[in-house]
């Protein structure tokens, strides 16, 4: 569950979130999502290429990790 305080300040609760929750944080869209989850061709020899997002699936189900999706989010930073 995703709670707004002020505008600004995003709380979470529990360890996970739903892709709704994921585009509702970063606006990003639940077919982008998908795309970004099977990046099939991604290895780490090419470091430029994005990895695939990391994902947890129960059935039709899916969730995201957030202390893994962090991992991920700091993988995307130009340095």
């Amino acid at each position: 569950m995703i709670e707004i305080v002020d505008n600004q300040e995003i709380k979470m609760q529990g360890d996970f979130i739903s892709p709704e929750q994921f585009e509702e944080m970063f606006g990003i869209s639940k077919s982008k999502q998908n795309r970004l989850r099977f990046r099939r061709n991604y290895t780490e020899k090419y470091s430029s290429k994005i990895p695939p997002l990391p994902y947890i699936r129960i059935g039709k189900k899916i969730l995201y990790s957030i202390a893994s999706v962090n991992e991920w989010l700091k993988k995307q930073e130009i340095k």
